[in-house]
Order: C-alpha cells, then sequence, then structure tokens
C-alpha cells in the first residue's frame, strides 16, 4: 500500500545543554540534526486475489481485491477500481498489477497495469501467493467478508476464475519497429503498424491488422482463424481460394476480410457492392444464391449477359419456379408433343365436325383426339419440363428428343437421316404431300359419295376415277363392289358401314388427312436442327 517512509538523518552538534550563543554554523549543524526526510511511495504491485463475479463479495465490474506484496498483515484485503474504465484489458486471479494512490489517505487505490514476469509470453502462468510467500494458507478464513475465489481451497484446486482458464500456447505477436501493438488472452491481436521493413518505397505505407486466432508470431492469412487487413502500400499474400482468381501482384490501398465464413448483414437498408472493375464472384464447391422478394434485375448497358458453360464439364443452367418443377420448358420431345398434341385435336374437329354424321368425320374426330391424349399425357406428366432446365444437349441428344411423324418416316427416314439433309427431306415430304393431294381427294370424294346412301351416286363417282388411280386408294374397289350390287332395299350401303366394309378408305383418309400438319411439322424440326449445328 502506498506509506510514507521516514529517513533519519545522522550527525549534529553533541552540546545538548549549553545555553550560549551559537554561530551560524552551529545551527545549521543542529538543524540538520533534529530533521528527518520523509519518502512518500504512490506505486505498489499487488497481487490479485479475486475480481467481480456472480456470487462474490465484489459487486462492480472491474474493481479486484488484492494484496500489497510487503503487505504484513495477511488479512489486509485491499480493493482496486480500475484508473481507465474505458480501456481495460480485465485482471485475471493470480497476476500481479501495480497499485496506485493519489495521496496518502486515498481510501480507495487504482490499478494502471499487469506486472509481466516474462515478456515472452502473452499470458503469465499464475504464481499463487506471490504476497504472502512460504505462507501455504494466507488466503483460508472463515469470515465470509474475507473469502476470496481460492479461499478455503488447496493449492492444487486453486483457479483463475469462474470460467477463464488460460489457454495454452497463446504465441506472442512479433512487433516490427514502431509498431503499436494490442495482443488479448486468447490470440487476439490489433497491429497498427506500417510495411516500412520491405524498403525505402514502402516509407509510407500505414496498415491496420486485426486478427482473432493467430497462429504464430507474425499474422499469416492462410493460418489464422479470422483476419481483416486494411493496407496502404502492400502486397498481400492472398490465401485460397482467392489466390486461385486473383493477382495478388498488388499493393495499392485494399482490404481483405479472411474467415471460414463471411456474412455480411444489412438489417434495415441496402448492402451496396460497386467497382470501378471486375466483380468476381466464384464458389469453388458450393452454389451462388441471389434470394428475392421483389426483383432481380440483369441491367446490361454496353455489355452481354453471357452463360459460358462450354468449358465446365458437367456444368448447366437451370431455373426452378418450385422445388422440383424447372422452367422455361426446353425439353423437344415435350414441347412438340403438347404443341402437335393440341394442333391435330384442331385439325380434327375442324376436319371431322362437317362430316358428321358419318364415319369418315367420327374417325377424323376420333383421330384429332389422339392429338389430345398426347398433349394431356405431355402436360400431366411435366415432359415438357426438363429436369435439367436448359441443359446442354448435344445435337444427337436434341434429335433423339424429335419423334418423326410416322406418315413421313418411310418418305424421308428417321431423324438422323433427315437431319444430314434438312432442305431435302423437307422438299421429298412436300412433294408427297403433293402427290397424295389428288388421290386425298379422290378418297375424299368416294366417301361423300357412300354419304349419299346412294349407290348409282358412288358408282358414278367410282367409275370417274382411272383404275389405275382407283387401285392407289384402300378399300375404293370395296366401295365399287357395293355400288355395282343389285338388290332390294337400298340398305346396302348403311349396312356396309356397320359391317365395316368401308374401314379401310375410311382410315386412309383419316391417316392421310393429317399429311399437311406433319409437314408443317418437319419444318420445325428443321429450323431446331439448323439452330443446333
Amino acid at each position: 500500500m502506498a506509506h510514507t517512509h521516514f529517513v533519519e538523518s545522522g550527525g549534529g552538534d553533541d552540546r545538548q545543554h549549553d545555553n550560549s550563543f551559537v554561530t551560524k554554523s552551529e545551527l545549521f549543524t543542529i538543524l540538520k540534526q533534529i530533521s528527518s526526510v520523509s519518502q512518500f511511495y504512490e506505486l505498489e504491485v499487488f497481487e490479485v486475489l479475486d475480481i467481480y463475479r456472480i456470487g462474490g463479495q465484489i459487486t462492480a465490474p472491474g474493481v479486484v481485491r488484492g494484496r500489497y506484496l510487503r503487505e504484513k498483515n495477511k488479512e489486509s484485503f485491499t480493493e482496486f477500481k480500475p484508473l481507465n474504465s474505458n480501456i481495460l484489458q480485465y485482471p485475471v486471479v493470480g497476476e500481479l498489477w501495480l497499485g496506485i494512490n493519489y495521496t496518502i489517505d486515498q481510501s480507495t487505490p487504482q490499478y494502471i497495469g499487469r506486472v509481466s514476469k516474462d515478456t515472452n509470453d502473452v499470458n503469465d502462468l499464475p504464481d499463487y501467493g506471490d504476497s504472502a510467500k512460504g505462507q501455504e494458507r494466507s488466503i483460508d478464513t472463515a469470515r465470509l467478508e474475507l473469502q476470496v475465489l481460492n479461499s478455503n481451497r488447496l493449492r492444487k484446486d486453486y483457479r483463475q476464475g469462474l470460467t477463464f482458464t488460460s489457454p495454452p500456447n497463446v504465441p506472442k505477436l512479433f512487433a516490427s519497429e514502431g509498431d503499436t501493438i494490442i495482443q488479448g488472452r486468447f490470440g487476439n491481436s490489433i497491429r497498427l503498424g506500417s510495411n516500412q521493413e520491405e524498403g525505402e518505397e514502402f516509407i509510407q505505407s500505414p496498415n491496420i491488422k486485426l486478427v482473432s486466432g493467430l497462429s504464430i508470431g507474425q499474422e499469416d492469412l492462410d493460418d489464422d482463424k479470422s483476419s481483416i487487413y486494411l493496407t496502404s502500400n502492400e502486397f498481400v499474400d492472398y490465401p485460397n481460394p482467392t489466390f486461385s482468381v486473383m493477382d495478388d501482384k498488388y499493393n495499392n490501398p485494399q482490404i481483405v476480410i479472411d474467415s471460414d465464413r463471411l456474412v455480411f448483414n444489412a438489417k434495415k437498408d441496402t448492402i451496396g457492392i460497386y467497382a470501378q472493375k471486375d466483380i468476381n464472384i466464384n464458389s469453388v464447391e458450393g452454389d451462388v444464391f441471389i434470394h428475392s422478394n421483389d426483383k432481380i434485375k440483369l441491367k446490361p448497358k454496353n455489355s452481354t449477359i453471357e452463360f459460358d458453360i462450354k468449358d465446365s464439364g458437367n456444368g448447366k443452367i437451370v431455373n426452378t419456379t418450385k422445388e422440383g418443377v424447372p422452367f422455361p420448358n426446353v425439353n423437344m420431345a415435350g414441347l412438340l408433343k403438347q404443341i402437335t398434341g393440341i394442333q391435330k385435336v384442331f385439325t380434327g374437329l375442324m376436319a371431322g365436325v362437317p362430316l358428321l354424321p358419318s364415319p369418315i368425320g367420327i374417325k377424323k374426330i376420333v383421330k384429332g383426339l389422339e392429338g389430345a391424349e398426347d398433349f394431356i399425357e405431355a402436360t400431366t406428366n411435366l415432359e415438357f419440363l426438363e429436369k435439367d432446365v436448359l441443359t446442354t444437349k448435344t445435337p444427337e441428344e436434341i434429335k433423339l428428343a424429335l419423334p418423326m411423324p410416322a406418315n413421313l418416316k418411310g418418305i424421308v427416314g428417321d431423324i438422323g437421316e433427315f437431319a444430314k439433309d434438312i432442305p431435302g427431306g423437307i422438299a421429298k415430304a412436300e412433294q408427297f404431300l403433293s402427290d397424295n393431294k389428288a388421290t386425298l381427294e379422290q378418297a375424299s370424294q368416294i366417301s361423300t359419295g357412300i354419304g349419299t346412301g346412294s349407290k348409282k351416286q358412288l358408282r358414278k363417282i367410282l367409275e370417274n376415277i382411272p383404275e389405275d388411280e382407283r387401285n392407289k386408294i384402300p378399300g375404293a374397289n370395296d366401295a365399287l363392289a357395293i355400288a355395282l350390287t343389285k338388290s332390294v332395299g337400298g340398305n346396302d350401303i348403311p349396312r356396309a358401314q356397320e359391317n365395316g366394309v368401308f374401314r379401310l378408305l375410311e382410315d386412309y383418309i383419316a391417316d392421310q388427312g393429317s399429311a399437311e400438319q406433319d409437314v408443317e411439322q418437319l419444318k420445325m424440326y428443321g429450323k431446331i436442327l439448323n439452330l443446333i449445328k
């Protein structure tokens, strides 16, 4: 504790009972003899015995209880307040700190700094009992008000706090000339330094380096747990994955933030990321997610938006609207199945309804409804949606996804053969359509004759068709045989319809009636195949 030490002077005059006059020199001798010198000691070292803790005797955070090293009364504990409570390393039990008294009668002294036993260590290993050397149980007491953290414990059970345990092997941060360093007990540090040691060109090179999880005695982005560097004139050795995508030959002012995970969270407003040059976002092993409750805008001004996956191995572009429901539709087979299906429906209805109630009209409608079946199947089974939307496909994969219309397969071959000569294939299909048109018209005329129910009218139509052309029409000769039959009652044609005599003719008209639609579908295939060449 602060105290006054009196130093007695020596010498003087031995004429104590002489009442004679004294000379000037004799007077100074007498004054020296009776004088004493007092020395006030205001700084002293104390051992920390307790700190603020729940259930303890100290009720104010930052206040500690200690004992001066020179205190003779071992039950004389003193409470110390921090000299500056705003900038403070909180003491722990077992450390030595420097106490200060402003005046000799100051009731509550302050502490101003730790007295390190070894400047190479971040945390001193506690040497309990420095304020009572040789006295094993110097803090044991039954008086509650005098008990401290380790009172009434064996020395082997002493600890530095309720929760604090000094971490092992915390490295001491090396300092360069002129540095200001603040280092915590746990491997965290702030360096206010420079890059001057690199040479004259770095005289102006202030930096600030904050580290949590210091690995060695020097900051290292690869090994330290979390770091923030603010540099002005310094080459920073980037760790991976940054090193693999950015050039580290850069010594202009920069801020480097490095950790296992980075979180930027704006609770109320915007996060802005702006750059004069490039902005790189790279995920080596994971995903890149961009979420929004409003809009996501890609707004190129004098630039383009590129999805470059040609050299990315298994790279693909996927747009997903809901879990398991990709969008947009780029499945060629499913899309075309929908389109051609609905086209068949309309074609069948438009061709068949005017012919009702004739079997031909019914067959045309039924044929068209096959398209409805295709449409419903492609829609309900989500065939029009690709599991990997915008997946890059090879031309061969796309070819396989395009079903060749059955009527044209014998004309142009399968999709692979058609792809080898698209213009020639379309020309063949159009020629087939042209050649088939006359025969289809003749078949339709026969169907019209059947629809009248008059054998005479039917015979007239059939006899006007040359025999070689009539032979090309399935079921035409069967119709002629009915028309030439002599019978009474006039029900031969309806009876023949019921018995299916005209089925070949009806099927031919229904099938060949979609030829024009099939040719349009083939032309669409040609456009797709030209795009993927």
